[in-house]
């Protein structure tokens, strides 16, 4: 069998189970929340809005909405395992002063860290069913048509964006990006760069560099 096509299809049975265990946030599900400053609490979350998520402590109880300010990461608990999501900062602009944090599904841990961040295209604004008219709310549990890959060292500050996946790419130079994100393994540059690994292979080049490049 093409190498090729056994990474494709691992690659996209992966993505398959995280869209469907995102599918399933239709009813409140167990969480831990926790703080940048090591504190934690546990409840329930029944919506994630972007970085936004609404919690309570009690199942039955009153959910209200939590900023992203100050929080470091959710552990999710439900039937089909555990999903950690952390927040983390991107820069559109490498040069920009400024960052936006992102809610991301930790997909892969090690020296680089392999996120994915699911979102509708179409919906960049924060759409609380009043915004520009529009009826309907954009939530995660609602089902998504994208989903950006970001990368992370532990010791960077800002994710790197390798690509966007999905019914629209945004994002056309993911063979130079890539390359230049692995720069200090040059025989996965090789890979990238000769076709070997290609987006839909993240998590293979992420398992391989953290593997074989240390």
């Amino acid at each position: 069998m093409n190498k090729n096509i056994f990474l494709n299809k691992r690659y996209f049975i992966s993505l398959l189970l995280v869209i469907f265990s995102t599918l399933l946030f239709s009813q409140s599900k167990k969480a831990t929340v926790f703080y940048k400053n090591g504190d934690s609490i546990q409840g329930f979350i029944s919506r994630i809005n972007y970085d936004h998520i609404k919690f309570s402590k009690e199942k039955k109880g009153k959910y209200k909405w939590l900023k992203p300010k100050g929080l470091d990461k959710l552990i999710i608990y439900s039937e089909d395992g555990i999903q950690e999501r952390h927040y983390v900062e991107h820069k559109k602009k490498k040069n920009s002063k400024k960052s936006k944090t992102r809610l991301a599904i930790l997909v892969l841990k090690g020296e680089v860290n392999y996120y994915i961040e699911p979102y509708n295209f179409g919906s960049g604004f924060r759409n609380d069913g009043k915004s520009f008219g529009m009826s309907q709310n954009f939530y995660y549990d609602e089902g998504f048509n994208q989903v950006r890959l970001y990368v992370k060292r532990d010791n960077e500050k800002y994710v790197t964006l390798l690509s966007t996946s999905g019914q629209v790419v945004f994002s056309k130079n993911f063979k130079k990006t890539a390359s230049d994100y692995f720069k200090d393994c040059l025989e996965l540059v090789s890979k990238i760069e000769s076709g070997y690994y290609k987006k839909a292979n993240v998590t293979e080049m992420v398992e391989f560099y953290n593997k074989e490049c240390k």
